[in-house]
């Protein structure tokens, strides 16, 4: 059973992040459509790929199977060799969270993420796990989501700071960009002035 922390509204989230949702673990060990991208820039797309539990799924020198179409036989890659990998819809990305590298899911990429992790818990019962939810810009320090939205008009304003435009819609409480309901939108479109102004960081 899955823990989860997540306190976003779900009226708030966009139809991508629905879909990414939490571990479904009525499948862990059946092989779900899925996708590989590779750190060089390659990315395979598969009919079956194994879905394993988070603590498998986070570790990096853990390897990600998978069967290719008309072969029983399964495949393997260490996922060390992938900057990302997607299991039924799940877009788990490599994050670096308080110092140690793993995979989580990414529920919004770009220069602000909303990414969860998992971790097992102290007081554990069989097949726990506890899903953490966070906000980051770039190599920041990460936001947890109960911050977020507690002090989300303050936080949201230091986010967005350095897009002018946007900001100022924030700020007047323009329609659609008040309060944390919008947080999607507001990221969606900071991060893609950011990839705009600064592709040097997208190569």
């Amino acid at each position: 059973m899955l823990a989860a922390m997540l306190a976003f509204p779900v009226s708030a989230q966009t139809e991508h992040q629905k879909a990414a949702g939490s571990v479904n673990f009525s499948k862990l060990g059946t092989y779900v459509p899925g996708k590989l991208y590779y750190k060089d820039g390659k990315v395979e797309e598969w009919e079956g790929v194994e879905y394993q539990n988070p603590e498998d799924m986070k570790k990096l020198d853990n390897e990600l199977h998978f069967n290719k179409p008309g072969q029983i036989a399964r495949a393997s890659v260490n996922k060390d060799l992938l900057d990302a990998f997607e299991v039924d819809n799940n877009k788990w990305v490599r994050i670096d969270h308080e110092g140690e590298v793993q995979f989580g899911i990414a529920h919004i990429e770009g220069a602000i993420m909303d990414y969860s992790v998992f971790r097992i818990p102290v007081a554990r019962v069989s097949g726990d796990y506890v899903e953490e939810r966070y906000i980051r810009k770039l190599d920041g320090e990460p936001i947890t989501n109960g911050t977020f939205v507690l002090k989300y008009k303050k936080l949201i304003a230091q986010l967005v700071e350095d897009d002018a435009d946007l900001a100022a819609k924030v700020k007047n409480k323009e329609k659609g960009y008040k309060g944390v309901l919008n947080y999607a939108k507001v990221l969606d479109e900071y991060n893609a002035w950011h990839k705009e102004h600064f592709p040097e960081l997208y190569k």
